[in-house]
């Protein structure tokens, strides 16, 4: 007599190679698509100034005020934007440059390895956001953010650019699973100083980014312990100020001509910079709707179907954590006259990981109930 066999035995488990065969091939895919292209056309209006900064660091001038480097006299002002991209965009493109083949009039090619660099920080950022989307969902969301993130087109274009917005999405991905780090161990501060630290760097790159200090100020604000909650206080507000020295000294040493360079962006937006405004207007939100609807179709309104998935389940901190910095962004510079699509790339994987809840439970519910398991059910952080 055969003897039965246990339940155990009737399904073969599943290889340990196969959860990472999908994310690997759309990582790689995001890749090749970042990378194809960076040599077909010559340097774009704002590569111009990186170049320009890059070189004027090389050349030994480490204040990064586009004053006294940037040839275009529209901008040869007292100015830092971007200042923590442009000192990691020297380091490593400008490295890089200067040891490979130069131009044929004897200069490095700053232009070509500082959009090598967007594309390697770009596909690290839809790594990180894939990271950050386990963390807080099921596998299958987080695989489908990072298909959307893989081929939306303002983050592919962003990592072709010899802009900051790759490296602002790199930086904010690596924040956010910092976060994460912190919240499933409060004990371990560490990842909140590292987070911080993160947020510094953004804020000296964009200070439109400002806004974003208050993400580890929510993850913080959770902590039960009130001697550890004033510890994370000053590590958040230490760390983050740290960033922002090392990312832009000169706001520390050169304050009035730091706020030169935030008025004249502040101007710039509240003024009528065309193409990228209406004459007629006083705000961009028409513009801003059109390029969503062009680009993304209907991405925005999964978005919002995520959202609300969360707000039903009473997720209210993942739902602070996502949708509140796109609401707020797209609110703000809606709100301007000028409309610059690359201000909102940091918050189009928050919006890639909501659709993705969306489109993932509809999948789902669709299933046999035998074989449902609602994604926004889970997650290690309510």
């Amino acid at each position: 007599m055969k003897p039965k066999r246990g339940k155990s035995a009737g399904r073969a488990p599943k290889p340990a190679y196969r959860p990472i065969l999908l994310p690997a091939l759309i990582l790689t895919i995001a890749l090749i698509i970042r990378t194809t292209s960076l040599t077909t056309f010559g340097p774009l209006y704002d590569e111009k100034i990186t170049r320009d900064v890059v070189t004027g660091i090389w050349n030994g001038d480490w204040s990064n005020n586009w004053k006294g480097t940037v040839t275009n006299p529209d901008y040869r002002v007292d100015m830092y934007n971007f200042s923590s991209y442009m000192y990691a965009d020297a380091l490593l493109a400008g490295m890089a440059s200067k040891l490979a083949t130069r131009l044929p009039n004897g200069d490095p090619d700053f232009v070509y390895w500082s959009r090598l660099f967007s594309a390697l920080a770009g596909t690290l950022a839809v790594f990180l956001f894939y990271l950050v989307a386990r963390r807080w969902f099921l596998e299958d969301t987080a695989t489908v953010a990072m298909a959307l993130m893989a081929v939306i087109p303002l983050l592919v274009q962003d990592a072709h650019y010899a802009r900051p917005e790759a490296f602002v999405l790199a930086l904010t991905g690596a924040a956010y699973l910092f976060l994460l780090r912190f919240d499933s161990a409060p004990g371990r501060l560490r990842y909140l100083g590292y987070a911080s630290f993160c947020f510094g760097l953004l804020i000296a790159c964009k200070v439109s980014l400002i806004p974003m200090a208050a993400i580890p100020a929510l993850f913080a604000g959770r902590l039960k312990d009130r001697r550890l909650l004033m510890r994370a206080a000053g590590i958040c507000a230490g760390c983050m100020l740290v960033g922002v020295f090392v990312g832009v000294p000169d706001a520390f040493f050169h304050p009035a001509a730091y706020w030169h360079g935030v008025e004249f962006l502040r101007k710039q937006y509240a003024g009528v910079t065309l193409p990228h405004a209406s004459i007629d207007s006083t705000n961009s939100v028409s513009l801003t709707a059109a390029y969503f609807w062009q680009t993304t179709g209907s991405l925005p309104a999964f978005s919002l179907a995520g959202a609300v998935l969360l707000a039903k389940a009473r997720r209210f901190a993942v739902l602070a954590a996502t949708a509140g910095p796109v609401v707020f962004y797209l609110a703000y510079f809606a709100s301007q006259r000028t409309f610059f699509e690359r201000n909102l790339s940091h918050v189009v994987p928050l919006m890639a990981i909501l659709a993705a809840l969306a489109l993932t439970t509809v999948g789902q519910k669709s299933q046999p109930r035998r074989a449902r398991r609602c994604s926004w059910r889970w997650s290690r952080w309510p």
